[in-house]
C-alpha cells in the first residue's frame, strides 16, 4: 500500500475508536503499512501501547494465552516501528512499553526506539539490553 493509500488515513484513524479489538488491530496494521507523517497519527497509535479496556483482557477461545490487549499493543508497536518518522511524539509510551508483560510488545517497542535520535530513547534500549544480558540457563552447575 505504502503512501499510495494515504487518502484513507483519516478514515482509518477514525476507525481506531471502534469497540472491536479486531477492527483496531487491523487498522493499526494498515496504518503502519501506509505510513504518513503527523503527530496525530503517531499519538493515536501510541495511545494503544498504554490503553487498556476490560474486554481486551478476556482470553480468546482461539488463542487463550494471547489476549486481545497483547495483540493490540503488539500491533501498535509494530506500526510505530514501521513508521519511524515522527514517532518521537510517543517516545515516553514506547519506553513504558519496554516493561509490558507481553515480551513481544517490548521487543517491538525496542525496534521503534532504536531508530530515534533521542539520547533518552537510545539509553532506554541500552538499559533494556543490559538488564537482560544474563543467560537465565546459567546456574550452579553451569557458571559460564
Amino acid at each position: 500500500m505504502d503512501t499510495q493509500a494515504s487518502e484513507a488515513v483519516p478514515a482509518l484513524i477514525r476507525c481506531l475508536d471502534d469497540d472491536s479489538h479486531r477492527v483496531v488491530r487491523t487498522v493499526l496494521d494498515a496504518l503502519g503499512a501506509i505510513g504518513g507523517d503527523g503527530d496525530e497519527l503517531t499519538s493515536r497509535i501510541g495511545r494503544f501501547l498504554v490503553e487498556s479496556r476490560p474486554e481486551w483482557d478476556q482470553p480468546l477461545h482461539e488463542r487463550p494465552n494471547w489476549p486481545p490487549r497483547d495483540q493490540v499493543r503488539a500491533n501498535a508497536a509494530t506500526a510505530l516501528a514501521r513508521l519511524r518518522n515522527g514517532v518521537s511524539t510517543v517516545e515516553n509510551e514506547l519506553i513504558q512499553a519496554l516493561d509490558d508483560p507481553c515480551g513481544y510488545v517490548g521487543l517491538l517497542a525496542t525496534d521503534a526506539l532504536q531508530h530515534m535520535e533521542s539520547s533518552t530513547a537510545q539509553q532506554a534500549v541500552l538499559d533494556l539490553v543490559m538488564a537482560q544480558r544474563w543467560d537465565p540457563s546459567l546456574g550452579e552447575g553451569r557458571p559460564y
